[in-house]
C-alpha cells in the first residue's frame, strides 16, 4: 500500500519544510491538488508552487486536476514542475481519451478520478490509457470532509473490474482517510490511500502514518 500526502492542510507559509517533514514520518509521495474555483469550489496550487518543493525532496508527485478541460501548458507545466502521474476526472473532460493519451506522451502516467455521483462507466472504456482509478470519498473541492462509507462499494467494484483486465492499472482513494476509515478501503480493494487532515491530526506525521499502516494492515 502507498500513503500519499495532500497538503492541503499544510502550512503554506512554511511549505517546504512541511513537505520535508512527511517524507521523514514515511508518506510515499505528495498529493497536489490543483483547482481553480470552476468545476469545484475550491482554489488551490499552480506548477510553480509544486515545482518550488520538488528540491526538498525526491518522492513521487501526483497531480490531481480538478479542472475543465485542462490546457496543455497546464499538463506540461505540471510534468516540468516533477510530477509523475496526473490525475484527471473524465466527467470534466470534452475528449477524455484524448487527455489521457496526451498525459501520457508528456511521459506522466494518467490516473481518472471518479466523484461520489460518477459511475464506474465512465472510466470502463479507458482502461486501455489510463494507469490508475481514484475513487473520491468526499465532494472533491476542499479538505476535512467526512468519509463517504458508501462509496467502498464502488472501489469493490472497480477491484472487480479490474481484476478481469489484462493490463496494469491500480485503486487510490482521496477524502476522509484515517486510521478508523482507511481498513474499510483497503478490504474493499484500494492499495493507495491520500491523506490530508489526518497527518496533521496525530503528535507527529511518523505517528499518524504508523497508524494508518497498522489499521490498513489490520484490514
Amino acid at each position: 500500500m502507498q500513503i500519499m500526502a495532500s497538503v492541503l492542510t499544510a502550512d503554506l507559509a512554511r511549505l517546504g519544510e512541511e513537505v520535508r517533514g512527511l517524507v521523514d514520518g514515511g508518506v510515499d509521495g505528495i498529493h497536489w491538488d490543483l483547482m481553480d474555483g470552476q468545476a469545484v469550489p475550491g482554489f488551490s496550487f499552480g506548477p510553480s508552487l509544486i515545482a518550488s518543493c520538488r528540491p526538498h525532496t525526491e518522492v513521487a508527485f501526483e497531480a490531481h486536476l480538478m479542472l475543465r478541460d485542462p490546457s496543455t501548458a497546464l499538463l506540461e507545466g505540471v510534468r516540468a514542475a516533477g510530477c509523475g502521474m496526473a490525475l484527471l476526472h473524465p466527467d470534466m473532460l470534452a475528449h477524455p481519451w484524448r487527455v489521457a493519451q496526451q498525459v501520457r506522451d508528456l511521459g506522466m502516467r494518467c490516473g481518472m478520478t471518479l466523484s461520489p455521483g460518477v459511475p464506474l462507466e465512465q472510466v470502463r472504456w479507458l482502461l486501455p490509457v489510463i494507469d490508475r482509478i481514484m475513487i473520491m470519498t468526499v465532494e472533491p473541492g476542499f479538505g476535512g470532509q467526512p468519509y463517504i462509507a458508501a462509496m467502498e462499494d464502488k472501489i469493490a467494484e472497480a477491484r472487480r473490474l479490474l481484476d478481469g483486465w489484462e493490463g496494469e492499472c491500480d485503486i487510490e482513494v482521496d477524502g476522509g482517510v484515517a486510521p478508523s476509515t482507511i481498513g474499510g478501503a483497503r478490504r474493499a480493494g484500494a492499495g493507495v490511500f491520500v491523506v490530508g487532515s489526518a497527518l496533521w491530526a496525530a503528535p507527529t506525521f511518523r505517528d499518524a502514518v504508523d497508524e494508518l499502516r497498522l489499521a490498513a494492515g489490520a484490514a
